[in-house]
């Protein structure tokens, strides 16, 4: 007899007013499910009061070894800041459990970076503060750069870095012009996922206009999913 696929979906409402959002949602988020194989998935909501409010996500987690999938709207579900949020994907998905979006291209987290050609490699640094100061990115640029040609053995490297105000969305003009030129490149290198946004809706967003891999020199490579080049492990 086949072992079913045991599956999860989290969501969340800040709202108890219009329930039946809520439910349109869930029944949506089934369907995908569904569409990937994992039928009857078990439900995780929480209807918050407040935004520090997610004892079924807290309960889902202190469970996660009973599925073999999660499923949500959005990576901001998961948490709203990029590097939790990746910390957290990066966990489930370390012991076979991928977590699903419906509206966002998927991430899965490697530890090598994939591909059978030296690569045309962008770097991008953003130092995000909640004040003006000075920030020498000459340190920031050479160790990207050391590690893009040394690591992943880039045929050329070009780099952009931007200085921004936390809480100031949209403010990276070097990133939209990395996002124009993304046709000239192959792979970003970043020193964390939080450089391209810190966070997730706009991280997620700003990976939807690059439409490339992304490699984090802390946290792993990233591919995006339409690209299926052949492995090669970092040297």
């Amino acid at each position: 007899m086949q072992d079913v696929q045991r599956s999860a979906i989290y969501h969340f409402s800040n709202s108890t007013i219009r329930q039946y959002i809520c439910e349109n949602e869930l029944n949506r988020i089934a369907d995908y499910a569904c569409s990937k194989g994992f039928t009857n998935p078990e439900i995780y909501c929480d209807i918050r009061t407040d935004r520090y409010q997610h004892s079924q996500f807290d309960k889902l987690m202190s469970s996660y070894d009973r599925y073999q999938a999660i499923f949500v709207k959005d990576y901001t579900h998961i948490n709203k800041y990029t590097t939790k949020m990746i910390n957290s994907i990066s966990n489930l998905y370390s012991k076979g459990i991928p977590i699903y979006s419906t509206e966002e291209d998927q991430i899965t987290l490697h530890t090598q970076y994939e591909t059978s050609a030296k690569p045309r490699v962008a770097t991008y640094y953003c130092h995000w503060s909640r004040k003006e100061d000075d920030i020498d990115q000459g340190i920031k640029h050479d160790v990207l750069r050391h590690f893009a040609i040394h690591k992943i053995g880039a045929i050329t490297v070009d780099q952009y870095a931007d200085e921004c105000l936390k809480g100031h969305a949209g403010n990276q003009p070097q990133l939209k012009l990395l996002i124009n030129h993304a046709d000239d490149y192959d792979i970003v290198l970043v020193q964390t996922f939080a450089s391209i946004h810190w966070r997730t809706d706009n991280f997620c967003h700003f990976r939807r206009e690059l439409s490339l891999d992304i490699f984090s020199i802390t946290e792993g490579f990233l591919p995006y999913p339409r690209n299926t080049p052949e492995p090669l492990r970092l040297n």
